[in-house]
């Protein structure tokens, strides 16, 4: 707990089903992307469950000498849970910005826009839910590459 002359803060562990993606310690705030939007922490929240989407999760820390940080992760869904003091983020999968690759995601990009041109182009011979089913599949192959990319963009950890 800190002491009254300190600015307060948080930990955030961000963990996949076959990982602990990242332990950050000093967190002054968090900026989640919410399934109904931007969703900001900050040290002593209130306690909450928030389902997340695919999009990035920036991470400002306290540095050593009073400055501060941000750092940057592609989240891909799943739920943070806060009470208060730490924020641990169930994600179904997650990266850091050393564990991307440009070109793999520049190339989910344009394979995700093609799918979403063919779903769009053969809409009169498909089944209208089959047809849901591969737009919503486009459409967050899309998002997941976006993010990837402008995470990169952000030269995050």
């Amino acid at each position: 707990m800190a002491e009254q002359n300190e600015t307060p803060t948080f930990s955030c562990t961000v963990v996949t089903p076959t990982r602990t993606v990242a332990k950050i310690d000093k967190v002054i705030d968090a900026l989640f992307m919410a399934t109904d939007g931007e969703f900001e922490v900050q040290p002593r929240h209130e306690p909450a469950l928030v389902p997340l989407q695919i999009g990035l999760l920036k991470i400002t820390t306290l540095q050593d000498g009073g400055g501060t940080h941000t750092n940057s992760l592609v989240i891909c869904g799943g739920f943070l849970d806060m009470d208060g003091e730490n924020a641990t983020v169930f994600a179904y999968s997650a990266e850091r910005g050393d564990e991307v690759d440009v070109q793999r995601a520049k190339e989910a990009e344009k394979r995700a826009r093609e799918r979403l041109e063919k779903t769009v182009d053969s809409e009169a011979h498909r089944h209208p839910s089959e047809n849901d089913l591969d737009c919503v599949r486009a459409e967050r192959a899309l998002a997941r590459a976006l993010a990837r990319q402008q995470l990169t963009a952000l030269r995050a950890i």
